[in-house]
């Protein structure tokens, strides 16, 4: 069959530059994020400038993004964060942030460490590391299960959430804590629990090598 070949006119010209604008388009971000803190754009463009054009809407560079790393840039407000659809690690520690947004599901690890972050929003289901130490926390959320290390000291945290069994590292020094969760997880090799009100720790795991508690 042969295949049909339309005429050469204004008309038709438009209808093909459609189809392929259509096709392109069809490839791009459905929701462009756009950034709404200064500092976190510019933040950006240092790490990946096809990330996020003049008026400061994150591109198609940004979804296929693994890891950001933004530490110590003045940033305030992460708004936007949602449109690297495929970050893995977030590296935001030593800025102005109180608190974060929702955060891309593909998160594996978050550093937000030296802040002034009084409060955690979900954490991502595949989280294997969070450091989120020197911030104003009070309490932390739900723990996912795939966590394997959590550093939450100098914080103003008076008790901790179920530790996952996952987990084989804990830091939660110079806190408020008046106990510690009663299970602590059986993989558990580092424990550092320093400067806090514990009067007695729970039953310790056999699989425990370093332990820091006075």
């Amino acid at each position: 069959m042969k295949p049909i070949l339309l005429p050469l006119t204004a008309s038709n010209v438009c209808k093909w530059l459609f189809l392929v604008l259509t096709s392109i388009l069809g490839t791009l971000p459905t929701q462009a994020q756009t950034i709404t803190d200064n500092a976190f754009a510019g933040a950006i463009r240092e790490v990946c400038p096809t990330c996020i054009d003049d008026a400061n809407k994150l591109l198609f560079p940004a979804t296929t993004l693994t890891s950001l790393d933004i530490s110590n840039k003045g940033v305030s407000d992460l708004t936007g964060i949602g449109g690297f659809t495929s970050l893995k690690s977030l590296n935001c520690h030593s800025n102005k942030l109180t608190q974060l947004p929702t955060l891309p599901s593909t998160l594996t690890t978050l550093q937000c460490d030296v802040n002034q972050i009084t409060s955690l929003p979900t954490l991502p289901a595949g989280l294997t590391t969070l450091s989120c130490s020197y911030n104003q926390l009070p309490f932390l959320p739900n723990l996912p299960n795939t966590l394997t290390a959590l550093a939450c000291n100098n914080n103003q945290l008076t008790n901790l959430p179920d530790l996952p069994n996952t987990l084989t590292s804990l830091t939660c020094s110079n806190n408020q804590l008046v106990a510690l969760p009663n299970a602590l997880p059986a993989g558990l090799k580092t424990l550092f629990c320093l400067s806090n009100k514990l009067t007695q720790l729970p039953t310790l795991p056999n699989s425990l090598a370093t332990l820091y508690s006075q």
